[in-house]
């Protein structure tokens, strides 16, 4: 017994015993809180300042995530070849340049659809750096034995910003105006990077190898096909892609619905929205005791074909006590997500090999986050043609029905996910 005693305290108290962790997790934490703003901002700068419809919500939704198209695979590969601390600081650097430059244009009376959709894919393309970078940067920045608390850490601070985002945003919009929230979006980014610099430059050297460098799009394909033909990999990439496809529905036509068809106003909209991202909170504080109990594999399964259908909920809203339908049914599918988040995230970290992990994670990124352009359309057309109801029913439907995605892999067979690459690949 005397040796699980000893290695009970490594488990706990991350934030106290690692400073390098605490600060990159001060500025996650802060950068989204600003990132979830921009889910009450854009849509208000769009219908407030520029007075567009429904469509147009969804297309300027759709260009966050556009960037994924164009330079998610090859920033991947480009990404596993060099230090990940300073593409994340540089990415940071961008991000708030961008966003804030949306409040200059509109506070200066000369913002335009066009420039909007400029600097929002600018803001995008900088988020493909920092994310493509942010996994194989864990991996370095914690031991093995503290990721799984890391990853639990950063999801329910995550959480946490996503859940006082919207509500400042809407707040801040209702009091100052919705352009000045973006502006503070920006300046999230920045605390990011002061976080980052803060961090000491201790990523592990690559180790040199004896084989000529090869091309990027060599190592491009070698990303894709071991994603492709791994049995984990695979399903829980076509898992997240449907189901990132159905939350880009939403969130396309949430806000929408909530000011132009429930009649509230902006503070009350970010305030919903907040309240929903509870759940997200509840989810990732609990995920290791779930993981424990039932095992990472069957902890992932359940907790996600439980908390999807839930969606389904969300447009049965209706005026005053109704909307409790569409508060309700989000916070349970974000507990779920959490969850999923916070086990996938430790099973990537661990699985795939060090060389392979940022072009991997562009791999699987370009496919779940690169589907979500195409549900933002699909959000803002099912929105304009019929109503922003219509829309969310569809979301529900596709988010409910993409949970079976994971039973299609070995998955289902095991207590838990494997912790490392067997030699069978698998």
């Amino acid at each position: 017994m005397a040796p699980t005693l000893e290695a009970e305290p490594k488990q706990k108290n991350i934030l106290r015993r690692h400073r390098d962790f605490r600060l990159f997790w001060l500025g996650e934490t802060i950068s989204t809180l600003g990132s979830q703003m921009v889910v009450v901002v854009v849509p208000l700068i769009a219908i407030e300042v520029l007075h567009t419809g429904t469509f147009a919500v969804g297309l300027l939704q759709a260009c966050l995530w556009l960037p994924w198209f164009v330079i998610g695979l090859p920033v991947g590969a480009w990404v596993d070849r060099h230090a990940k601390r300073p593409i994340m600081l540089v990415s940071d650097l961008v991000a708030f340049l961008a966003f804030a430059s949306i409040a200059i244009l509109a506070w200066t009376g000369t913002i335009t659809m066009a420039e909007l959709v400029v600097t929002l894919v600018i803001g995008g393309g900088a988020q493909v750096f920092f994310t493509i970078a942010y996994q194989p940067y864990m991996q370095s920045l914690l031991e093995e034995q503290d990721r799984e608390e890391g990853n639990a850490v950063l999801e329910a601070s995550g959480t946490a910003g996503q859940v006082a985002g919207p509500g400042v945003g809407g707040i801040v919009a209702q009091l100052f105006g919705a352009v000045t929230g973006m502006f503070i979006n920006g300046l999230t980014f920045a605390y990011s990077a002061f976080c980052l610099a803060r961090i000491p430059a201790n990523e592990p050297a690559r180790e040199p190898s004896e084989e000529p460098q090869t091309s990027l799009r060599t190592e491009i394909k070698e990303g894709i096909v071991f994603v492709a033909k791994n049995p984990y990999l695979r399903v829980m990439t076509l898992y997240e892609s449907l189901g990132n496809i159905g939350d880009a529905m939403m969130m396309a036509v949430a806000i929408v619905f909530l000011v132009r068809d429930m009649g509230v106003n902006a503070a009350t909209a970010g305030v919903l929205v907040a309240v929903t991202n509870i759940g997200g909170i509840l989810g990732a504080m609990g995920t290791s005791r779930l993981s424990r109990r039932l095992g990472t594999a069957r902890a992932l399964l359940i907790s996600v074909a439980v908390t999807a259908p839930f969606t389904l909920l969300i447009p049965l809203s209706f005026h005053n006590a109704g909307l409790a339908l569409f508060v309700v049914g989000s916070a349970v599918y974000l507990a779920g997500i959490s969850v999923a988040n916070v086990v996938l995230g430790t099973f990537v970290q661990s699985y795939v090999p060090e060389r392979l992990l940022a072009r991997c994670s562009a791999a699987f990124t370009l496919m779940n986050r690169g589907c979500m352009p195409v549900g933002s359309i699909l959000g803002a057309v099912l929105g304009s043609v019929y109503s922003p109801r219509t829309a969310l029913w569809a979301a529900g439907i596709v988010i409910t029905l993409s949970t079976g995605a994971l039973l299609i892999g070995p998955m289902r067979h095991g207590r838990d996910l494997p912790s490392e690459l067997l030699a069978t690949g698998e």
